[in-house]
C-alpha cells in the first residue's frame, strides 16, 4: 500500500513493488499472478484501511463532534496518501466491501447519536458519496477552510434530512 500512497496507481509497477519488497520481480508475479490481481488486492486493502479509519473517526464522539472527527480523518488520509490511493483504485476489484458496509453502519450509529431515532439507509450512502467527493475536492487543492465549512454544513444537512425521513 505504501507504493500506492506515495506514487499512485501509475507508479505502482511490479518492478517498483519488487524493489520495495526487496525481492525478485518474478516472485511478485508468482504470488499474485498478474499486475491486475495485485491491484485488485491492493484496492481491497486500501478500501478496508480507509473505511475502517473513517468509521472509527466518525463514531469516536457523538453528534457533530463525530462529524468533525471524520473531517480530521479525511485530512489525515489526504496527507498520508490513503485518499489518493483510494481514488486511483476506484473501479478496480470488487464493489462494496464489508468495510464499506461497516462505514455505512457507522453513519447510521452516528445519526442515532445525533438524536435521529430512525435514519434511512440512503443517508449512509449519501455520506459515503460525500466523503469521496470531499476527498476529490481536497486532491484538487480547493481551500481546506472552505471545504471544512461545507463539510460541517453537510453533516447538519444529513441530520436534518434523516430526521425528516423518520416514520
Amino acid at each position: 500500500m505504501g507504493q500506492l500512497r506515495h506514487g499512485g496507481r501509475d507508479d505502482c509497477t511490479v518492478e517498483a513493488i519488487s524493489l520495495s519488497a526487496k525481492c525478485a520481480k518474478g516472485l511478485v508475479l508468482y504470488h499474485f499472478g498478474s499486475k491486475e490481481t495485485l491491484l485488485a488486492r491492493a484496492a481491497h486493502a486500501v478500501r478496508q484501511d480507509r473505511w475502517a479509519r473513517l468509521a472509527a473517526a466518525l463514531t469516536t464522539r457523538p453528534g457533530l463532534d463525530g462529524w468533525e472527527s471524520l473531517w480530521g480523518q479525511l485530512l489525515e488520509q489526504q496527507r498520508d496518501g490513503t485518499a489518493g490511493a483510494h481514488l486511483s483504485l476506484i473501479g478496480i476489484g470488487e464493489g462494496e466491501s464489508e468495510t464499506d458496509q461497516t462505514f455505512s453502519s457507522a453513519v447510521l450509529r452516528w445519526l442515532r447519536s445525533s438524536g435521529v431515532r430512525r435514519a434511512a439507509p440512503d443517508a449512509a450512502l449519501a455520506a459515503r458519496a460525500a466523503v469521496d467527493g470531499f476527498s476529490i475536492a481536497l486532491t484538487a487543492r480547493i481551500s481546506e477552510d472552505d471545504l471544512a465549512v461545507a463539510f460541517l454544513a453537510l453533516g447538519l444537512a444529513l441530520v436534518v434530512a434523516a430526521e425528516g425521513r423518520m416514520a
